[in-house]
């Protein structure tokens, strides 16, 4: 996996691009496939999964992460919500930012919320 040997016999085999995949038995450069948009080769070269703040299925199509919604690691985990007190105003790549005092989030926010009159939230709080 992940390279191609073009001639039978002992030898070595000849490794595919970067960022593109092979089969076990590929005898040529054109059996090495490109990973689809948003997901890179395993360390193996077997599969393709996806980038950071992308999900889905190995060498399948990768969606972002919605709004209020992070995946900071490679693979094809699916994103999860930001947690309260957090929020993240862009799909795609990025990490959940804390609220800072005086507001608050709750679970998959895409912004803070002011505290109401006469109440206080600390930094990175979920709750009033």
């Amino acid at each position: 996996p992940g390279s191609y040997k073009s001639v039978s016999g002992f030898g070595t085999c000849t490794a595919c691009p970067t960022n593109t995949i092979s089969r076990e038995g590929s005898i040529s450069l054109s059996d090495c496939s490109a990973c689809p948009a948003f997901s890179s080769a395993s360390e193996d070269r077997r599969n393709c999964t996806c980038d950071p703040g992308y999900s889905g299925s190995d060498g399948r199509t990768c969606t972002p992460c919605g709004v209020g919604w992070y995946k900071d690691w490679q693979g094809s985990d699916s994103c999860l919500q930001c947690p309260e007190g957090s929020y993240k105003p862009t799909p795609g790549p990025g990490t959940c930012a804390a609220c800072p005092a005086g507001m608050y989030a709750s679970g998959g926010a895409v912004n803070c919320s002011k505290c109401p009159e006469h109440s206080f939230a600390a930094a990175g709080s979920g709750n009033v």
